[in-house]
């Protein structure tokens, strides 16, 4: 999928550049598209898994759930959390407010905190404002104990998946990805009457059409609707 992406822009390079007469020759004329592969299938943890993993880091590491939390809840990517910091939380709207610098689509995020969500922000120290909210203690500190605390020391990309593998993978015995807690949260909404668009909106999703990516049951639900509805043929 992304060669065929790119692969594109470099056709659309090479036709201006030889329309300009920079070039002669459209070198990614002869370039093929590959066949895509099919879809990651998603396989939704379960609510005793969830459980099981919420009970796991409790004891070994239980400000990594609030990590997990804000993913699950209002769907805020791996790589957002580890940029958030202290002044971007706004405890009297309940929100946070991602700057577009560390947004996928490099737009202002607006993004609504639950109160079971605010209330674990509140228990971290944030007085600082300039402090990452999920730091570490100190530079190069491994201990658990040290890690996703408000700090001025940003911890590094892979620490949150390193623990995810090291105790969902295998320790509990969960082969599934961290980031599918987006996908059980966007079916959990949806199972507690939420409206697509308001998924989306949570998710700050451009389209409908990616919520869905996400709320993976939309169909069958959408389905079994119509199907009550469906008159007999009489």
């Amino acid at each position: 999928k992304r060669y065929n992406k790119a692969s594109n822009v470099l056709r659309s390079i090479f036709t201006l550049l030889k329309k300009k007469f920079i070039v002669k020759i459209n070198h990614a004329q002869g370039l093929e598209y590959l066949n895509e592969e099919d879809a990651e299938v998603i396989d939704l943890f379960t609510n005793k898994e969830q459980t099981e993993i919420i009970k796991h880091f409790n004891t070994v590491c239980p400000r990594f759930n609030i990590f997990l939390k804000l993913i699950y809840q209002i769907g805020v990517r791996p790589g957002e959390i580890r940029d958030l910091k202290c002044s971007m939380v706004d405890f009297k709207k309940n929100m946070l407010i991602l700057p577009k610098e560390i947004t996928k689509n490099g737009k202002i995020g607006r993004v609504p905190i639950t109160d079971d969500l605010k209330c674990d922000l509140l228990s971290l120290n944030m007085e600082n404002p300039d402090y990452y909210i999920f730091g570490i203690e100190s530079p190069y500190c491994r201990r658990k104990d040290k890690l996703f605390l408000p700090s001025p020391y940003q911890i590094s990309k892979n620490v949150a998946g390193n623990i995810w593998r090291e105790n969902v993978r295998d320790i509990l015995g969960i082969h599934k990805k961290m980031y599918w807690f987006k996908h059980k949260g966007a079916n959990d909404k949806e199972n507690e009457g939420m409206d697509l668009d308001v998924v989306k909106e949570i998710f700050r999703h451009s389209s409908e059409n990616v919520t869905k990516i996400y709320a993976t049951k939309h169909q069958e639900r959408v389905f079994e609707k119509a199907r009550m509805m469906i008159p007999e043929f009489k």
